[in-house]
């Protein structure tokens, strides 16, 4: 039983991402809510494709596939315009139920690289219905503060921000870590004036930790945002996703949102 929910704990401390509405963090604290227009309602129900895109390495990318220099470009003009955004999300393993869970996602554009804060909550992580684990990533700009807790076992972990399944929701700080490990393609057949599809291989030969043997991103050129990421593993065949829902752009969220006070967990795992 400990060695499960250890191992649960675990699962959230790799994926770099955390909990579900842990407002207790900030009770102390003003809050001082930045005001923005809204300019953009919930959009219709999803239209992402619910099935993995087939892991296949790119045989001749210049038959179905196109560089994405001039639409990364776009993308990132796009978001520009997006001062806050606030969504759903939900991660997902196709080989490992542990690894399921769902929460909310929140950004603000403060500095180059803006501040995003995700929210995870996981039910059944040790086979028990009624257990839940939750947790609170968040980066402040330059780090991710993690923090999670099951059953009165807290762990936390600052880390540097990583592809997946964290990822900036959008902006330059994701296209960097996305083009420093992987050689990017854009899909010609697959994308959309609503959606647009690149596929990733890695740029090297040589194994590193935390590279994939193949991601697939689905972003919307409106706002240049992230709304769905998946990778590939060759071995075991697994596929993780994160997906985007329902993004809503614009809108006051509160600052304090994304300050982080490690220093109150003082009790990790051993």
């Amino acid at each position: 039983m400990r060695q499960k929910v250890i191992g649960a704990v675990l699962v959230i401390s790799a994926l770099c991402i955390g909990g579900y509405c842990l407002t207790s963090w900030h009770k102390d604290i003003e809050p001082h809510v930045r005001n923005v227009t809204n300019t953009s309602e919930k959009p219709p129900p999803e239209s992402l494709p619910q099935n993995p895109i087939s892991l296949a390495p790119i045989q001749d990318p210049q038959q179905n596939t196109q560089q994405p220099d001039a639409v990364i470009k776009n993308l990132l003009r796009a978001w520009e315009s997006v001062k806050s955004m606030q969504a759903d999300i939900k991660i997902y393993s196709k080989t490992d139920p542990a690894k399921n869970g769902k929460g909310t996602l929140q950004y603000i554009q403060d500095g180059h690289l803006g501040k995003y804060r995700y929210d995870l909550l996981m039910e059944g992580v040790d086979d028990t219905p009624n257990h839940q684990m939750t947790g609170t990533a968040i980066f402040d700009g330059a780090m991710i503060k993690l923090k999670t807790s099951f059953d009165n076992m807290p762990f936390s972990q600052e880390t540097q921000p990583s592809l997946m399944p964290g990822p900036p929701p959008g902006g330059p700080l994701f296209f960097e870590l996305l083009q420093r490990d992987y050689k990017l393609y854009q899909d010609k057949q697959r994308n959309s004036d609503s959606l647009i599809y690149l596929i990733g291989e890695p740029s090297s030969s040589e194994s590193k930790p935390d590279v994939y043997d193949q991601v697939a991103v689905t972003l919307d050129p409106s706002s240049g945002g992230l709304r769905k990421l998946e990778v590939h593993m060759k071995s075991g065949g697994e596929v993780l996703a994160i997906e985007v829902l329902s993004p809503v752009f614009n809108i006051p969220i509160d600052e304090t949102q994304f300050i982080s006070d490690l220093a109150s967990v003082t009790e990790g795992i051993n």
